[in-house]
Order: C-alpha cells, then structure tokens, then sequence
C-alpha cells in the first residue's frame, strides 16, 4: 500500500493507527514532571485542586500530540528512508503515515486541532491558578515545540 492511499481500514485499524501515531510511551516526559509537580505543591503548601490537574494534564497531552503528529508529517522522506534500512527504537517516527495506517493529511489537520485545542486548555489552566507569567511561556512552548521541527 502506498503512502496516503485511500483503501478503506476498518475501524480497529484506524484507530491502531492512531494510537501508534500518538506514542502513548513518549507522553511520560511530559505527565511525569507534571505530576511530580502536583504532588511538591501538595506536599508543600497542601495544595492540590483536581480541576487544576486534570486540565493541566490535559494541556500538556494535547501539545506533545500536536508536536508528535507535525514531526511525523515534516519527517515522511525521512522515516520512508528508516523504513527501508535498519530502523531503531527512536529514530523513523512511529512508521504509521509510512504503513498507509494515517494519511499524512490527517495527521496535519489533527496537528492543527491538537495545538489549538491544547493552547486553550494552557490557557484554562494557567487562569485557574493565575499565572499570567507561566502563560507567557506556556505560548512560548507551544511555538518553540513546532520551531524545532
């Protein structure tokens, strides 16, 4: 099957693809130093507010989403290469637009959703906690996060 074709997937392969696309193992790097932040501010000020958390970790999800899904779509001749030669564990991308499983087209339009969505919930966040700093550079972050691919 090449690249972008229009075969019909089931469900199940769809969705497969999706998830593969997504490396749910990556998103640690950013939900663990979130958490291990919680649980400081907790233990700290006994502060914790579980709207906070979950909209906070919901920010962060939807960013490294956006980010994952741009650098696959940037990456396409790249992880075509990958394929062909001896493919590691973290080099040539999840391989998901290279097997046919997500169009690259798709996976751009969810790049686009998934920033703008994970803006907003940045954004709900740092107004719950009222961080007008920690806003500014939560925009910085999501730019930076797409500058560098």
């Amino acid at each position: 099957m090449e690249i972008g074709s229009k075969a019909r997937h089931s469900f199940t392969d769809m969705l497969r693809g999706w998830i593969i696309l997504s490396r749910p193992p990556f998103h640690t790097v950013g939900v663990l130093p979130f958490i291990l932040g919680t649980l400081i501010a907790w233990r700290l000020d006994s502060a914790f507010r579980i709207n906070v958390f979950l909209v906070g970790v919901a920010a962060i999800v939807l960013i490294m989403l956006s980010t994952y899904y741009a650098g696959e779509y940037y990456d396409l001749r790249g992880d075509m290469l990958s394929a062909k030669m001896e493919r590691k564990i973290f080099s040539g991308g999840s391989q998901a637009i290279v097997k046919g499983m997500v169009r690259p087209v798709h996976a751009w339009k969810a790049r686009g959703l998934q920033m703008v969505l994970g803006s907003q919930w940045q954004k709900r966040f740092f107004t719950a906690v009222q961080q007008e700093g920690a806003l500014y550079m939560s925009r910085q972050t999501v730019t930076c996060g797409h500058v560098h691919l």
